[in-house]
């Protein structure tokens, strides 16, 4: 039973992937007139990058370029995997702030996730 469960879950997980690549894929910024606009919002994400503290940078390039787990990262710089997560979470907070000062990019504010009710 629990072999058929583990099938389902990973089939709808393979389903949900795929749908979730074909909207990015038919997403209006990959169509080559957007081109240059993301070639302006990558330089300047990549210039804004050296204003993190060294130790943020890593662990955004770590994730976000190069694709580690958050195992392979908390392994890497020597933390528990609940640091390289909340270190994470900063980098990206403080990243956010810094390209919302002084980039022109929109789309990089995000709604405010529901409020999670208390377990009781």
């Amino acid at each position: 039973m629990d072999n058929r469960r583990a099938h389902a879950r990973d089939a709808a997980l393979r389903r949900r992937h795929a749908q979730s690549w074909a909207a990015r894929r038919a997403h209006p910024a990959n169509e080559p007139e957007s081109a240059a606009s993301r070639k302006e919002m990558i330089d300047c994400i990549g210039a804004r990058m050296e204003r993190l503290p060294e130790r943020y940078r890593r662990l955004v390039i770590l994730k976000d370029i190069e694709g580690c787990s958050i195992r392979e990262i908390a392994a890497r710089e020597g933390v528990s995997q609940g640091a390289a997560r909340t270190g994470l979470t900063r980098a990206r907070t403080a990243l956010r702030a810094i390209l919302l000062e002084e980039c022109a990019i929109t789309g990089l504010v995000c709604e405010p996730k529901k409020a999670i009710k208390p377990r009781r």
